[in-house]
């Protein structure tokens, strides 16, 4: 059984990135995304197979994470979806692989291997926020 939905105004994790906490690149601070993602539940796309759905191969891929069932949506349509805490998340991620968070909106590039130094963020969303129908 899936927990229960949490929306993104509730996610610790959206509000961490939504509220730009300052202290490294892009405004937010690794503490702060760190704690976050740690205690908050976290939503993805449920492959055919258990695991997770990859994009791009180890070394330079990501896996899509979203802070909401609606984030989600968003992003992929109706899918079969799963949820998880985001330490568990850490635990189970492949090697090679960063997490990509909310690819429809902010679209934050999370690097779990720097999450012991803090957390190493890359912005890849357009300051003009997403177009429709783009391909990612």
């Amino acid at each position: 059984m899936c927990p229960v939905a949490t929306t993104a105004s509730t996610s610790p994790l959206a509000d961490v990135l939504a509220g730009g906490a300052t202290g490294h690149a892009g405004g937010y601070s690794a503490e702060a995304v760190r704690d976050a993602l740690v205690t908050s539940i976290v939503y993805c796309e449920r492959p055919e197979r258990p695991g997770f759905r990859a994009l791009g191969r180890p070394g330079d891929g990501v896996i899509a994470v979203f802070t909401s069932v609606e984030a989600l949506a968003l992003a992929r349509g109706t899918v079969e979806w799963f949820a998880l805490p985001g330490a568990e998340l850490l635990d189970r991620l492949p090697p090679g692989y960063d997490l990509l968070v909310d690819i429809a909106s902010s679209a934050v590039r999370l690097r779990p291997a720097a999450l012991g130094r803090g957390v190493a963020i890359e912005l890849t969303a357009d300051p003009a926020g997403p177009r429709a129908g783009a391909a990612r």
